[in-house]
């Protein structure tokens, strides 16, 4: 039996609009940066036409222009749901995947499948590049909502690139209250952002309840706002839910995406 791609109650349910509104952009209105959000799911597995169990791992590539994301649980049940489909080869099952998730975003999506032959050539990175503003010794005491004003730069000195990252920040999904986990790189050229009030700032989401790509996409706003930096990019890896990771990226003029190295965490 091969799938003929997902009926339209299941797209419906998989479909989920973005929350632009969190970083005042109006639903429909061109949004002010570029990026995509990068997905890995780790439990993809269906039947060759002889009915013997294949295995893989699966990226694709969501545009950030999309104003649609996933919703993750019922992705997973569609990626199940795969189990005992048996397709002609990787080659359709790309196909089917491709046609089933662009429609969902309602763009075009790309999709890669990393075959079993292929595991060993996956790459694992311990920790982002850049400077580490975890090793700050600072007192934190604001945890409730993301708080852009404690955002700071120096505009006496001169503009400089640099790259800055944590591994502290931690969101809500807002459906399930369940805790969203992250490392977050900051690259950046201007005038230099101070580096304690960017760490408070990340930490300022601990109790906050938004969607992964939501909050990287609040996380440029902020930092483009309150310290204008002439070139951002905010890259963030999620660790692991429902059998899948998402990886958001923004920046302020298109660029290549990065090595799509797994952090230890993930």
């Amino acid at each position: 039996m091969v799938n003929t791609g997902m009926d339209e109650q299941l797209l419906k349910a998989m479909r989920q609009l973005r929350q632009r509104e969190a970083i005042g952009l109006k639903q429909g209105q061109t949004v002010p940066f570029t990026g995509a959000d990068v997905w890995n799911g780790y439990e993809i597995s269906w039947l060759n036409r002889w009915g013997k169990p294949q295995i893989a791992l699966l990226r694709w590539v969501v545009p950030c222009q999309s104003v649609y994301s996933f919703n993750p649980a019922v992705l997973q049940a569609y990626f199940n749901g795969l189990a005992m489909q048996r397709l002609d080869s990787s080659d359709a099952l790309k196909k089917l995947l491709a046609d089933d998730l662009s429609r969902v975003t309602d763009c075009s999506v790309s999709v890669d499948l990393i075959e079993h032959d292929a595991f060993e050539q996956e790459e694992l990175c311990t920790e982002f590049d850049g400077t580490s503003l975890d090793r700050l010794f600072v007192e934190l005491d604001q945890y409730e909502g993301a708080d852009a004003s404690l955002l700071k730069k120096d505009s006496e000195q001169q503009p400089h690139t640099e790259v800055l990252t944590s591994n502290l920040l931690r969101v809500s999904d807002p459906a399930t209250g369940a805790a969203l986990w992250a490392s977050v790189r900051v690259a950046y050229t201007g005038a230099p952002i101070e580096h304690a009030g960017l760490l408070r700032y990340l930490v300022s989401y601990r109790m906050e309840r938004m969607e992964a790509e939501t909050c990287i996409e609040r996380i440029y706003m902020d930092v483009l706002r309150a310290c204008q930096p002439q070139r951002l990019f905010v890259y963030a890896r999620f660790t692991r839910r429902h059998g899948m990771d998402v990886n958001p990226l923004r920046c302020s003029a298109p660029q290549a995406l990065p090595p799509m190295q797994r952090l230890v965490r993930q």
